[in-house]
């Protein structure tokens, strides 16, 4: 999601004549756009912005849910791997990175355009301007795998209110382009109810976990409602997970919002460790992330873990694998993505679709 504020050079003009029309971004705003951390380095913050901050007499550092996000936007756009290169980040870049104890690597061309329905030659999706800008650079040739298509044609419906066959919403160019070369069919689903039970949204408490534009939808919409009860064990669990947060000892790095839920919620659990993860979905140490779903599989990358499923899951996970994506032992993978059939491989699984 875009961390885009209003460009600093339009900022005096918007202040003139006391005719306000939109509040200076403040010195924790910047330190989280641009992974600004005071004394250490002005991340990838353009010369203005730096001028903005040291004219505020700024001392602020990234919010800790932030950092992963920002981590990621330095590994692309300066091609730094952790552990082994700083590509061309300069030093600001560098010691922000330093700061920020960083250790991600560059997103391959599969991954921009699994995350941003990217497609090649044809629309750039929703990716914000710098990932445009790294995948022109890396002159990529990708389109978003098969697994990946329905969700994010869903994604372009909630976020602009695409409808099939009917409208465009406020979607750009370069999403509308990315719709018709996916041969989206969705219109948008999220209605208030299913914005809380995805989210964590408790009406009134908290906004669990939602990204910003989820919350603006929300406030659009003048929601009111709260998770069902059928999905609250979940939810405290993905906030456990995402946060480190421990039930009657820590709230981890949950910010307020999280934090509002979690307590609404009356929720009692602890992160999951590795092999939790392992057994769950199917996940194998350096060979196959199985079919977790995005946030465990950050959560994974996060933690190192170096876990596999244990011999007495194998089974189970196999067949469950077989069943979701169709799978025949010796003869299709179906419609697993390649962390799914990686997995596969990794247990030397053997199973087929059961019967129905």
């Amino acid at each position: 999601m875009s961390r885009s504020l209003i460009p600093l050079l339009v900022l005096p003009v918007l202040f003139m004549a006391g005719r306000a029309a939109a509040a200076e971004p403040s010195c924790q705003e910047l330190s989280d756009q641009y992974a600004i951390v005071a004394g250490k380095g002005f991340g990838f913050a353009p010369a203005d912005v730096q001028a903005l901050w040291k004219q505020k007499a700024c001392n602020t550092s990234p919010q800790a849910s932030q950092v992963s996000a920002l981590c990621q936007e330095m590994s692309d756009r300066f091609d730094i791997v952790a552990g082994s290169s700083f590509g061309s980040a300069n030093a600001d870049a560098q010691g922000s990175w330093k700061a920020l104890a960083c250790n991600t690597k560059p997103r391959s061309c599969q991954e921009l355009s699994d995350q941003y329905a990217m497609v090649a030659k044809q629309g750039l999706g929703f990716a914000p301007a710098y990932v445009k800008t790294v995948w022109e650079k890396k002159a990529c040739a990708t389109r978003p795998q098969a697994t990946k298509v329905t969700p994010l044609c869903q994604e372009m419906s909630d976020r602009y209110g695409i409808v099939a066959g009917g409208t465009f919403g406020t979607a750009d160019t370069d999403v509308q382009n990315s719709w018709k070369a996916l041969a989206c069919t969705t219109k948008p689903s999220s209605s208030c109810q299913e914005l809380s039970d995805q989210y964590a949204i408790v009406a009134g408490k908290g906004f669990g976990f939602a990204p910003a534009d989820v919350q603006a939808l929300w406030k659009q919409k003048a929601c009111n409602t709260s998770p069902q009860a059928s999905q609250v064990s979940a939810l405290c669990q993905e906030m456990s997970d995402r946060f480190d947060i421990v039930a009657g000892s820590s709230f981890g790095s949950a910010n307020a919002d999280a934090q509002g839920s979690w307590k609404a919620l009356a929720c009692n659990t602890k992160p999951r460790s590795c092999q939790e993860l392992s057994d769950q979905y199917a996940m194998v140490a350096k060979q196959g992330l199985g079919f977790a779903p995005a946030y465990v599989k950050t959560v994974w990358e996060k933690k190192a873990c170096a876990t596999r499923p244990q011999a007495t899951k194998v089974t189970p996970l196999c067949q469950e694998m077989s069943d979701r994506y169709g799978i025949v032992a010796g003869g299709t993978f179906g419609t697993a993505d390649t962390d799914v059939q990686n997995s596969w491989k990794a247990l030397s699984c053997n199973t087929k679709p059961a019967s129905k």
